[in-house]
């Protein structure tokens, strides 16, 4: 999932703990069909979350997805509950035609300690990508507005015409703090593995003790951390090939890549691996994980 960065000097609101009260969903989503098979498993899924009601029309080579009009149960929608929802609605997408999704689709997200989250669905760069803010609820959050213009004007047409006014909306988004870390899976679920050939030099792992976890860095018990040492692993070691290891791990750069479940890397970022040489512990916080995470490889790299 794209992180676009939040205004430099904003502040990122917390996000609410737990599953909300209720949720209502708004807009449409829209594209060429491509994949009918695609389409169906993502209904199936969106229903198995509560949205059993999604309406989905096919007409002339397009389909339309919208969202019932009415308060569903929030319980679907715990953390593990935003990261399905967000994998359903990425199967949406890759049923059509890439380049051809157009969205207004938006959710509130409404706890009862009276905390709300609007989130908008913007497609960017061929996928939706879903923004949003931390806000206070209000009464109108629970059903439409007396005298809205659901009233009097059919829900198709206010979507339909909600898609362009969307673009416009999602770039002014981009600008202010939001919260991908919504799906977002957590630092202290993944698992974490060092390259094979980098074990003997550094140790990882997830500390969870503070306000946030972290990705412990440490020297492993082969990296030497001093000339004396350097010179004495160079001396004792074995063959030309565990020499050549010696100087690759004095001239790395260290890495922790973020895989997803097939291995492919979604993100990556560096550390600073002289401080191990220096016998320092290095700690990241690995800011907001893309939501297909689901391990971390961590690594020395030139």
């Amino acid at each position: 999932m794209v992180n676009p960065p939040p205004t430099p000097g904003a502040s990122r609101q917390p996000l609410p703990d737990g599953a909300p009260s209720h949720v209502r969903f708004d807009g449409l989503l829209q594209g060429r069909l491509a994949d009918r098979g695609r389409l169906d498993r993502a209904v199936e899924q969106l229903g198995r979350l509560g949205l059993g009601r999604l309406s989905v029309e096919v007409d002339l080579g397009r389909f339309t997805a919208l969202p019932p009009d009415e308060a569903l149960d929030g319980a679907p929608f715990d953390h593990a509950g935003r990261g399905a929802l967000d994998d359903a609605l990425r199967e949406l997408v890759q049923a059509a035609e890439r380049g051809s999704v157009e969205s207004s689709l938006r959710a509130t997200f409404v706890w009862a300690d009276g905390q709300a989250v609007d989130v908008l669905f913007a497609v960017r760069d061929g996928a939706l990508t879903p923004v949003g803010a931390v806000r206070n609820a209000r009464a109108t959050d629970a059903a439409p507005a007396r005298g809205s213009l659901t009233q009097f004007v059919p829900r198709r047409i206010l979507a339909l015409l909600g898609v362009a006014a969307v673009v416009t909306l999602a770039m002014l988004l981009w600008q202010t703090p939001f919260v991908q870390a919504w799906f977002a899976p957590s630092l202290a679920d993944l698992p974490v593995r060092v390259a094979p050939a980098d074990g003997d030099y550094l140790r990882a792992a997830v500390v969870d003790e503070g306000e946030r976890p972290l990705l412990v860095i440490l020297p492993g018990d082969a990296l030497p951390r001093s000339i004396a040492e350097f010179d004495q692993a160079w001396q004792s070691a074995s063959d030309l090939a565990a020499r050549r290891s010696l100087l690759r791990v004095l001239d790395a750069d260290g890495r922790v890549q973020i895989l997803d479940d097939l291995g492919r890397t979604l993100a990556s970022q560096s550390f600073d691996a002289d401080a191990l040489l220096r016998g320092e512990s290095v700690e990241l916080t690995m800011g907001v994980l893309p939501s297909r995470a689901e391990s971390l490889w961590v690594t020395l790299s030139r």
